[in-house]
């Protein structure tokens, strides 16, 4: 897909010799910050705790198992989560990537989401499995089902390792495509 901008290349040059923009990105921050302070927490997500050591080994995962999906540069990915640190993992594995993070709210339901994905060109979508009793892996399955086998333009869904309940505490987890690590250890 291509994007289409308001910047122009002039724009680009002042905008870095101005010091705005620079090189950097996420990931190259959390690469230098694991490697620098890896016993240092990074995110606190409910209580739960993640040092940058441990963000940047789950970044890794979800980039390869990203990557093992076909996704890659340019490429566009819907992620529809709460504000959990799986977030996290998403975003900058997207950016390690150079594939197109688009976020959007977790209150969307199927007209928004079925909406959200042919527009964006979306190869895939994240989500969780639940979250506040509703199922989104049932909603982007029978999104899926509503769509001739040829136009399906999106990688199978994708959720993250942890289901979650409204309160905040982890079910069990569960085989999904992309297998991070517990995040209790």
């Amino acid at each position: 897909m291509t994007f289409e901008t308001r910047l122009t290349d002039d724009l680009l040059v002042r905008y870095q010799k101005s010091g705005h923009w620079g090189s950097e990105t996420f990931y190259s921050v959390l690469a230098a910050r694991a490697s620098s302070h890896p016993d240092r927490v990074a995110i606190v997500d409910r209580g739960r705790r993640v040092t940058y050591g441990e963000l940047k080994t789950r970044v890794d995962r979800v980039a390869a198992g990203f990557k093992a999906l076909g996704i890659g540069s340019g490429d566009v990915v819907t992620i529809q989560l709460p504000n959990w640190a799986e977030f996290a993992y998403v975003f900058v594995a997207l950016e390690r990537l150079g594939a197109v993070a688009n976020q959007i709210g977790p209150d969307f339901r199927s007209r928004e989401v079925d909406y959200i994905l042919r527009f964006s060109e979306s190869r895939a979508f994240v989500c969780p499995a639940s979250f506040k009793n509703f199922d989104y892996v049932k909603m982007i399955g029978e999104l899926r089902g509503r769509r001739p086998a040829g136009k399906r333009r999106h990688a199978d869904g994708v959720h993250l390792g942890h289901d979650r309940q409204p309160e905040g505490r982890d079910s069990q987890p569960q085989h999904h495509a992309l297998d991070l690590p517990d995040p209790e250890h």
